[in-house]
């Protein structure tokens, strides 16, 4: 910034590399300041510095200045750009404008298959999968990113049958696939208590080489926990030992306790924090857990050790140490 301050007259391409490294730095208010600082000087934004502050936005939800710049790309006729166009629906759709953003995908230009895939994931994600599904299928081609979007949408709002019917239609047309779809079938195995159909996928993992993957990893583990498979939950995880998390460690502790194991989930605990850092929300699960034993001199040694260590205690945490004093 020193030696961008210490320029005379930047220029174009100046302003766009301050913009862009702020944006890169993880700084998108000072990005977007830094759009406007230039607008403020009359100088015309390359399509890439109207592109790089609008999805500074879009990391930031800043709607009210996402739709200046996008009155700026009017002006200056670059609303129609490529680029532009792109980086303006996908600031839309993550700051939950859908109507703007269908209103400029429905530009002549603006249809490929990045702006289909941000089209499909907007509605799905905020809960109009049908909308979704008829963009999904109206799409002259599909990308594996395209398949996940929809799947995202049936799996986060549990429409469970829904996302089976799709993981079979995906199946029959694409061969497509990455750890983020295996991740999401298991989602849907958990969500139908389907552990005969986990397994298959399980194996399938294995064939295709996706066991050693984390985030795969931990959906395989939850699966086999949601779906009461205790067993094979168990034997999953010490299979992990060289690259489960956190993460893994709160599963295999959460499936547990769900399943009425609370003296079992607190052994978990205790050999979790030889190897991780338990979460607020490893201990809300383990206060909850201590309250289903009542196991009061545990859930106070929790309670203070939270404390000293400064943990916060949210709505989730406090509800859990009520119910566990009251008990």
């Amino acid at each position: 910034r020193r030696m961008f301050d210490e320029i005379q007259n930047p220029n174009a391409v100046s302003w766009n590399v301050i913009v862009r490294r702020y944006l890169e730095m993880g700084d998108e208010k000072e990005a977007i300041f830094m759009f406007f600082e230039m607008i403020r000087t009359n100088l015309r934004p390359l399509n890439f510095t109207l592109s790089n502050a609008l999805v500074s936005c879009s990391s930031i939800s800043a709607l009210k200045e996402g739709i200046q710049i996008h009155g700026v790309a009017i002006k200056i006729n670059f609303d129609e750009d490529e680029v532009v166009s792109s980086s303006l629906i996908d600031m839309y759709v993550k700051c939950g404008d859908l109507e703007n953003a269908h209103t400029i995908f429905d530009l002549p230009s603006a249809k490929n298959l990045i702006n289909w895939t941000s089209m499909v994931s907007g509605y799905a994600m905020c809960g109009r999968t049908r909308v979704a599904r008829e963009l999904f299928n109206e799409m002259p081609e599909r990308s594996v990113i395209s398949w996940n979007a929809m799947l995202v949408g049936y799996t986060r709002f549990f429409q469970w049958e829904e996302a089976l019917d799709f993981v079979f239609l995906m199946r029959e047309e694409t061969k497509d696939i990455d750890h983020v779809t295996l991740g999401l079938i298991l989602n849907v195995c958990a969500g139908l208590s389907d552990v005969e159909l986990g397994k298959q996928v399980h194996g399938f993992i294995y064939r295709r080489g996706f066991y050693s993957n984390l985030f795969v990893g931990n959906a395989l583990l939850n699966m086999y926990g949601k779906c009461g498979n205790l067993k094979s939950a168990r034997v999953w995880f010490y299979q992990m030992s060289h690259w489960r998390d956190r993460v893994s460690w709160n599963a295999l502790l959460t499936s547990h306790a769900r399943h009425g194991l609370s003296e079992d989930a607190m052994t978990i605990f205790w050999e979790m924090q030889w190897e991780t850092t338990p979460s607020k929300f490893t201990y809300g699960t383990l206060l909850a857990a201590c309250a289903n034993i009542f196991a009061l001199q545990q859930g106070k040694q929790i309670h203070g050790f939270m404390i000293r260590n400064g943990y916060e205690i949210d709505v989730v945490v406090r509800g859990a140490l009520v119910d566990m004093y009251s008990k």
